[in-house]
Formats: structure tokens, C-alpha cells, sequence
């Protein structure tokens, strides 16, 4: 695994008396990778690593920068220079290609950015009280911009009834309850206090907000269909709105110039993005050659399957770069992307033989 090759016995002696200001030491960010028990998933993110608050990325760089690189394919720095996180959030600059407009194949659009807050440790080793600042402070954002909807509301996992936990649940509209590898990382502690989700309309959600998640803010914009530009507009102008009610409290997001906003898993940095499509590809997705046009187009697919395994022809497709790239960027590459993959699944429809490593 990563962290057998990057967590030397060298590293390790280098590291293991080290704390930051906020008490975060080694133990606490590999506990998730060393604790989980027999049978479990393997764990998620770089090896299993967390990072307990912001300094980490600076305090134990020893381990977590080979990590990054090594997950992110990339090498930041250049001769010698840090390189600079560049954000981008201004959606006239999408490429203004519409993948689907006659809605055959793309059932869905949705992306996330992730955010922390400033003064506070991520979800390893964040305090009860911390976290439940985490949840007052999005509170309070949330009374400055409401989506002009009446129906909008923050609910607080706590005060959700078992019925309306298992519809957000199955909905999508909530993150899912803590598994072993997120118990065993300490990212889901006294569970479920100060979690919960704002929805700006729950019959046709299109802006949510989870709090206290794996990290402190997930902010999503999602739709049916295949308006990518609508989604990222929507997404783009609900975490500005958030950002300016945050800076009017004194409180702001935790960014990094080299590495772009930081959370607790080193996955998720740079612009903390995944833009994704549900997407129709019956006949493409079946090819051999898949796989390999997935990866030169800079994108990951996730097969959906129904329970019963069975196989649907329907993949979420998502950009596979991060950390380097704007917002902008990962999403335009996601728009090519996505809109080759339906070109050539138009040409198996029709009856073409197509060779994907000339694609």
C-alpha cells in the first residue's frame, strides 16, 4: 500500500514525536489506515491517511507530500518555486458545448466542493465543541442567503425522525452513516451530534450543504439531465454567498498557495472538486478498451449496477485531475470528455467498428 511505501522506518522516527499547535500527531492521521479490522473495506483516500488540521500538511509534508504526488500524478513543484493553486469559479469561461441536449443519455449532473473552516481541526481530531461551532457558524451563513425559497431549511441529523433520515438517505440528499473505515480514522466520532444538511428546496433539490461530514462543508449542486454549465452557476454562486457570509463573521475557508483549500483527507485538496455526469454508454461502456479511453481523456467512471448486480450501462463519470488545475479547467475537461464518449457510443448504436485507441 502507499503508506508502506512512503511511511519509512526513517520518516517514521522523523515523525513520530511531532505535534501541531492543535495537538494533532502522527498517530491520529494513520490510525485509519493501521486500525480497521479484519474484513473490512480497504481504506479510502491516500493509503488511509488523514490530516488532523491544516498545519499537518506543513508539520508532517515528510509523508503527506510523497503521498499527494503520488496519488495526484503530480509533481508541485517547478525548479525549485512552489507552485500556486489558481481558483476559478467564474462559470463564463466553461466551454458552452451542450453534451445532451435532447436528454438520451445523461441522467444526471451533479458536483461538490469541498470546504474548512479557518481555526478549527478537521473531522480526525476535531473536539465536540468545535464541531458544533462548525454547525452554529453554517447556521447563521445559511439565515444571510437563503435561495429565495421558503421551503429551504438546515435539519440537524439529531432532530431528523427515522423516516426522513431514510428518504434523504436513499434520495442522495444526506451523507450515509459512519462504516468501519471512518470509525476506525475517528472522521465520524460522536456521531451523529452537529451533523446535518441544508436543502434549498426538498422536492426539487438543487443546492446542498453538508455539515461535518468527512469534513466540515460539502457544498453540492446537482440536476437532471446534463446541464453542466447550470449546475457549476449554481454552484459557483452558492459558495461565493457562503464565503462572503463567512468573511462578514470573521471567519474564512482554509487555504493553502501551493496546495489550494485543504481538508482532512489529502484526496480532496487544489480546488476540492468532483464534477460528475450519470451517463447512458450501453455499448461503449462494454468495450475492452474502456478502461484506457477513460484514463487518456483524464477521467474516472464508476459503474452504477442495481443491487442484484446486474449490469446497466451506466457509469458516473468524473474528472480524475485535481490538484494543479482550476475549477474551470477540471470541468472543461470533463465536458470533452463526456461529449467524445457519447460520440462514440452514438457510432456503436449505429453499427460502427471502432478502434478506441485511435479515438
Amino acid at each position: 500500500s502507499l503508506i508502506r511505501k512512503y511511511l519509512t522506518e526513517a520518516v517514521y522516527n522523523d515523525l513520530k514525536d511531532k505535534e501541531t499547535t492543535n495537538g494533532v500527531c502522527l498517530d491520529h492521521m494513520i490510525r485509519g489506515a493501521v486500525s480497521l479490522p479484519w474484513g473490512a473495506k480497504p481504506p479510502r483516500g491516500i493509503g488511509g491517511v488523514y490530516a488532523g488540521d491544516a498545519e499537518s500538511y506543513q508539520v508532517f509534508a515528510p509523508l503527506l507530500d510523497p503521498l499527494i504526488e503520488d496519488h495526484h500524478h503530480a509533481d508541485y513543484r517547478l525548479r525549485g518555486q512552489l507552485r500556486r493553486h489558481r481558483t476559478n469559479l467564474n462559470p463564463r469561461q466553461l466551454l458552452q458545448q451542450r453534451l445532451d441536449p435532447d436528454g438520451q443519455y445523461i441522467l444526471y449532473t451533479r458536483m461538490r466542493l469541498a470546504r474548512s473552516i479557518e481555526g478549527f481541526r478537521f473531522s480526525p481530531c476535531i473536539s465536540v465543541a468545535e464541531r458544533r461551532q462548525v454547525e452554529a457558524i453554517l447556521k447563521n451563513c445559511i439565515k444571510d442567503w437563503k435561495h429565495g425559497n421558503k421551503d429551504s431549511e438546515y435539519i440537524s441529523v439529531m432532530n431528523m425522525t427515522n423516516e426522513q433520515h431514510q428518504s434523504l438517505l436513499q434520495r442522495q440528499l444526506l451523507f450515509p452513516d459512519p462504516d468501519p473505515f471512518a470509525l476506525c480514522a475517528g472522521t465520524h466520532r460522536d456521531w451523529p451530534d452537529a451533523r446535518g444538511v441544508y436543502c434549498d428546496d426538498w422536492q426539487d433539490p438543487k443546492i446542498l450543504i453538508w455539515c461535518n461530514g468527512e469534513d466540515h462543508l460539502w457544498i453540492i449542486s446537482n440536476a437532471k439531465g446534463g446541464d453542466v454549465q447550470g449546475v457549476f452557476t449554481r454552484l459557483s454562486t452558492s459558495v461565493w454567498a457562503l464565503e462572503t457570509s463567512l468573511e462578514g463573521r470573521g471567519h474564512a475557508f482554509v487555504e493553502d498557495k501551493r496546495l489550494g483549500f485543504l481538508n482532512a483527507s489529502p484526496t480532496n485538496i487544489g480546488p476540492a472538486l468532483r464534477a460528475s455526469v450519470f451517463v447512458k454508454l450501453v455499448r461503449l461502456g462494454r468495450h475492452p478498451d474502456f478502461e484506457n479511453l477513460i484514463r487518456r481523456l483524464k477521467l474516472e467512471a464508476r459503474v452504477y449496477e442495481e443491487t442484484d448486480r446486474r449490469y446497466t450501462g451506466i457509469f458516473d463519470i468524473a474528472n480524475s485531475e485535481a490538484l494543479g488545475k482550476s475549477e474551470v479547467e477540471l470541468i472543461n475537461v470533463m465536458i470533452e470528455g463526456v461529449g467524445k464518449l457519447i460520440e462514440l457510443e452514438k457510432s456503436l448504436e449505429n453499427g460502427d467498428v471502432l478502434d478506441l485507441n485511435a479515438a
